[in-house]
């Protein structure tokens, strides 16, 4: 994402421009689910056939990985100087979450899964970035995928 500052002008009357990145991942969780409708019919003792459509919801915690980046012209407010920065704070957080989703059969041993996910993280900033407040990663996260039964 581009930025600028436009209470401070460069020498040639510009706006002071930086660039901002954060990248978030990979992230490993381990959770709950449960399922709000019957998951199917069984026919026999070893034959079932899943519903067409079922819905569920879950809980769970995850850590995960975040580099905040942010390169560009920045203003040294007490010096009044313009200065050229690059600035990395990265590091990995724990946080619980709630989820909810879709799952589609497609086929007997297949489905189209969709799920809705809010998850809450926070971070102590670090390196450049460590007189600032936490970093928030908390938000949500829409996935979709393929699921096979075995």
């Amino acid at each position: 994402m581009r930025s600028e500052f436009r209470d401070w002008l460069e020498a040639n009357g510009d706006p002071i421009l930086q660039t901002t990145r954060l990248r978030q991942g990979p992230n490993v969780a381990v959770g709950v689910k449960g399922y709000l409708l019957p998951r199917g019919e069984s026919i026999s003792r070893l034959a079932w056939i899943p519903a067409r459509v079922n819905a569920f919801a879950g809980a769970g915690m995850g850590a995960g990985w975040y580099e905040f980046h942010q390169t560009g012209d920045f203003v040294d407010e007490e010096e009044e100087i313009i200065f050229t920065a690059d600035f990395i704070s990265s590091g990995s957080s724990f946080y619980p979450y709630l989820t909810g989703g879709l799952e589609f059969s497609v086929t007997p041993r297949t489905s189209i899964v969709g799920e809705a996910r809010y998850m809450w993280a926070d971070q102590e900033m670090q390196r450049d970035f460590a007189q600032f407040d936490p970093i928030d990663l908390s938000g949500l996260r829409l996935t979709a995928g393929l699921a096979v039964r075995f």
